[in-house]
């Protein structure tokens, strides 16, 4: 732990580097693998640090350069059983949280199916049957992703030209 910890201070040395870490997004990078891994926790348009520009969803995202290629993986882990707040959870518009969420009557309820986009910077392209759709804006493309169930989907991208 001692070794870690030193490791840790010397940003050269480093396993990981922290690229961003506040209330709107925590992003790191694995300097061993080249992973970047990303927890956004609200939609934004304003992520830096990384290929990822914006997100429409709160998610969590993972991408590695892989040559001329980016592979990137997404998964919303909000299984959507319910829209809204549950409002037996309140009173008077204030959050008590009387009630377990084991105990709630969505609890059963199934995951519902969300639409997720995710804006890359760059031109980039899924093969054909890739799991996503690609839409190129100018310098960025915005690509969606059908989750469920807090399930990862993962695709390759490759550069356009």
């Amino acid at each position: 732990m001692t070794a870690f910890t030193a490791d840790m201070a010397d940003p050269d040395r480093a396993p990981y580097r922290v690229l961003r870490a506040d209330d709107t997004a925590h992003i790191v990078t694995d300097r061993a693998t080249g992973i970047t891994g990303y927890a956004v926790f609200e939609e934004t348009r304003s992520l830096s640090g990384g290929v990822v520009r914006a997100v429409d969803t709160p998610v969590l995202l993972l991408t590695r350069a892989d040559g001329d290629a980016l592979v990137l993986s997404v998964c919303d882990p909000d299984l959507r059983l319910y829209e809204g707040r549950d409002e037996a959870q309140y009173e008077k518009g204030e959050y008590t949280g009387h009630w377990s969420p084991y105990s709630r009557p969505w609890l059963t309820s199934p995951s519902t199916p969300h639409m997720v986009r995710v804006t890359l910077e760059g031109r980039w392209r899924a093969q054909p049957g890739a799991p996503c759709t690609t839409v190129v804006d100018g310098d960025r493309t915005v690509v969606g992703f059908r989750t469920v169930d807090g399930r990862p989907v993962q695709v390759r991208l490759t550069k356009e030209s």
